[in-house]
């Protein structure tokens, strides 16, 4: 989008909001009136904040990024002005200008701050949004970008920060809309209202990629009321094959619990007209036609927005020119299928002990019970049945460099020719060592995390290709190792179990380190593009089914 200030923000902006509210209330046939009580509050805003041009003098920027945009849906137009907030201090520098002129307060947004300054701040990890309408007094939002530390990291960041809003049971909702993990279902956004309002809502945006019907449906029904088979046929007439990018939100608050109050969806249009038409006719809205048309000598329609179970729509009219939007639609040339090895980068570079389970564990005392449902669930999923996955990628590989290697790893794994030191034996020693904190009632829920995490794994390594199973042998090192140095370090936190009873996971702290420095080697004997292409497939189907597990482990463990 572009900013304000490369829009030489000042005198011209009076000038060039004046033309753009005038073809809006002609679209949507609002009096005059009404846009020229925008125009006034949008002057206000900017009135009141030093917003710069960054070309002038070379000087500090106060907020670099400002964009403006306008949403409008049925007779409720808004203008939307955001600010990127690139510094803590910054916060302080607005404080009170925030309050005069919306009655807010930055309580909330000060209660996770920590969270975005445990390390060097990053640009872009707070955005505030001025919500100005002809009709109601504006509103401020805080919208965080979970993912200013990286991708992975952002389930934590969010987990935790709802923690400190007061929100923890909604994480059982967002991780069900995100049954895929973050790399196809992303965190990219979550909203707080900076209104005094005691029920406060925090809004949560999920990036699907590569979304289809039942990846959308699955995110929406977290919030019960949701017609979702509406959405979907809207969706589905709009672009056809959902095998597109869609965002959906879900909005919850201090009294709704694990479920959200609503969800909607987003759809990028990013100057596909096509696409847009198809959207706005499936709406039945013809308002909305017409101010689409009003705009696009000005700007584009940057997202259709359809929320259940209120039945509103809206569209984001962009600043962004109708010629750079439809750039963003030609598809970059295909890339060759990366190596193996930036797979292991990847994943070495991301542990899965950044998952909100262990996030959160690890900011608590150690509750043992917890260590023995996961084990627990940990034998039925992955170490009963590891020998046989093992032998069976060995026996579809021909490559005696890979055998050689996996090979190894399984006489390990078998004792090393010693039946009595099977890896298994040892598991159920240190099960044995941890039933005294066996939760005394245990239902039949208490072993669905294994026995999915089972039947997940058995997809992955017993795919018809074999390299798959290459694939996910390496990875499944790389995250034994993550794991298990992660939990040894929550047992030398505690003092109840001791170590020496433990002697599997001692074992493999030190011996998964060498089969993960393994993995790289394995990585460079794939070598053909196609079983690149499948390796890549396992590895990451082994990384969804650990964070899909993990997801499970967190609902059990902290589901009341």
């Amino acid at each position: 989008m572009r900013t304000l200030a490369e829009r030489q923000i000042g005198s011209n902006l009076a000038s060039e909001l004046d033309p753009t509210l005038e073809r809006l209330a002609t679209a949507l046939q609002l009096p005059v009136a009404a846009a020229k009580q925008a125009r006034e509050a949008v002057l206000r805003l900017l009135d009141g904040f030093e917003i710069q041009n960054s070309g002038c003098d070379g000087e500090a920027v106060a907020f670099a990024g400002c964009g403006l945009s306008v949403t409008v849906g049925g007779d409720q137009p808004e203008i939307n002005l955001t600010w990127d907030v690139n510094t803590a201090d910054q916060l302080g520098q607005i404080e009170s200008r925030l309050g005069e002129l919306f009655g807010s307060s930055l309580a909330r947004v000060r209660s996770v701050l920590p969270l975005f300054t445990r390390e060097e701040v990053r640009p872009g990890f707070l955005s505030l949004t001025a919500k100005v309408s002809p009709f109601r007094s504006p509103e401020l939002l805080a919208r965080f970008n979970p993912q200013v530390f990286g991708k992975l990291q952002a389930p934590a960041l969010t987990e935790h920060a709802l923690e400190l809003l007061g929100l923890s049971a909604a994480w059982h909702g967002i991780s069900r809309a995100m049954l895929r993990g973050p790399e196809l279902d992303e965190l990219s956004s979550f909203a707080v209202s900076l209104s005094e309002a005691s029920d406060s809502a925090v809004e949560v945006r999920i990036r699907h990629r590569e979304a289809s019907a039942e990846v959308v449906s699955n995110a929406l029904l977290v919030a019960p009321g949701t017609d979702a088979s509406g959405l979907l046929e809207w969706l589905s007439r709009s672009c056809g094959q959902l095998a597109v990018e869609i965002e959906s939100s879900l909005e919850f608050t201090t009294s709704s619990g694990k479920a959200a109050r609503a969800a909607a969806v987003h759809l990028p249009v990013r100057g596909d007209q096509q696409v847009l038409e198809r959207a706005l006719q499936s709406l039945a809205a013809p308002s909305l036609l017409l101010a689409g048309a009003a705009w696009r000598s000005a700007g584009s329609v940057a997202v259709v927005s359809l929320q259940s179970p209120s039945g509103h729509f809206s569209l984001q009219l962009s600043a962004e020119s109708p010629d750079a939007a439809s750039a963003q639609l030609r598809k970059a040339p295909a890339q060759a299928v990366p190596p193996v090895e930036q797979m292991v980068t990847e994943y070495e570079a991301h542990p899965l002990s950044l998952h909100p389970f262990f996030q959160r564990m690890g900011r608590h005392s150690v509750d043992v019970s917890h260590l023995w449902l996961m084990f627990s669930n940990v034998y039925t999923g992955l170490s009963q049945h590891f020998p046989r996955r093992l032998a069976w990628v060995i026996f579809g590989v021909e490559d005696e460099r890979i055998r050689s290697v996996l090979t190894e790893q399984l006489h390990e794994e078998l004792g090393s020719g010693d039946y009595t030191r099977t890896h298994r034996r040892l598991f159920l020693k240190l099960l044995e060592a941890l039933a005294p904190w066996r939760p005394a009632h245990t239902d039949a829920r208490a072993a669905q995390p294994g026995l999915q995490l089972s039947e997940n794994l058995e997809a992955a390594y017993f795919d018809p290709a074999p390299y798959a199973g290459v694939g996910a042998a390496i990875v499944i090192e790389l995250l034994g190792k993550q794991v298990d140095q992660f939990v040894a370090d929550q047992f030398r936190r505690q003092e109840a179990v001791g170590m020496a009873s433990l002697e599997w996971l001692t074992l493999h702290e030190t011996l998964e380190v060498d089969h993960a420095n393994e993995s790289l080697d394995l990585a460079s004997y794939v070598e053909r593009e196609e079983d690149r292409v499948a390796a890549w497939r396992g590895g990451r189907a082994v990384h969804r089914a650990g964070w899909r597990f993990l997801d499970d482990m967190y609902r059990l463990c902290f589901g009341t």
